[in-house]
């Protein structure tokens, strides 16, 4: 109390505020924290208590700011993940992919968030992007078939879902000859080849 305007006490208090669950008190503490200094990790906090306010361009701002103060890798890959999440919220997938790109470059084996990246770039629509996106990422599942298996299926749908029929189909009975016999993706997958080959029968 007799240092109003300290940055580490300010941060000690929304610290101990936030362990207590109370969010609204170590809001304007940390906003305190953040005019005084400049401190990336405490920016990308301002940023997610910012989010969990509902004041999302706040929170984008608190953590452009993190970013632009050059911050250690673990506080940069913290920043540029909350701004994905918040583009995607915003749907702006292009914005997103800017921030995911950002942090696989600094993770390059994290091939949890390339599917990440591509299950957005599917999910608006953007299928040729996300079957590049997920290509890539079975290149890097070699040493690991049940997740391979995954990632093709997931090419599959992508193709399915642009209208490409026929190259699903193709992409489907690839995943299958890679699942050991009775994994539940092999009768998914061949139920998917049925429903397929019965809608091209239909139109011919």
């Amino acid at each position: 109390a007799k240092q109003p305007s300290d940055f580490a006490a300010l941060v000690v208090r929304a610290r101990l505020a936030l362990a207590q669950r109370a969010g609204a008190a170590a809001l304007p503490l940390l906003e305190r924290a953040a005019a005084v200094r400049t401190d990336a990790a405490v920016l990308v906090e301002l940023g997610a208590l910012y989010r969990t306010h509902g004041k999302l361009a706040e929170a984008r701002a608190a953590l452009d700011k993190a970013l632009a103060a050059n911050p250690a890798k673990p506080t940069k890959m913290k920043a540029l993940r909350a701004l994905a999440d918040l583009a995607l919220a915003a749907k702006d997938i292009d914005g997103a992919r800017r921030y995911f790109e950002q942090y696989i470059a600094l993770d390059p084996g994290n091939v949890g968030l390339r599917l990440e990246l591509g299950d957005a770039l599917a999910g608006a629509g953007r299928h040729d992007d996300a079957i590049a996106v997920y290509a890539d990422s079975e290149k890097r599942l070699g040493s690991d078939p049940a997740r391979r298996v995954e990632v093709v299926a997931r090419i599959g749908a992508a193709e399915e879902a642009k209208g490409d029929d026929a190259a699903a189909v193709v992409t489907y009975r690839r995943a299958i000859k890679l699942v050991p016999k009775g994994y539940y993706l092999e009768t998914e997958l061949t139920a998917r080849i049925r429903r397929l080959l019965k809608a091209q029968d239909a139109t011919l």
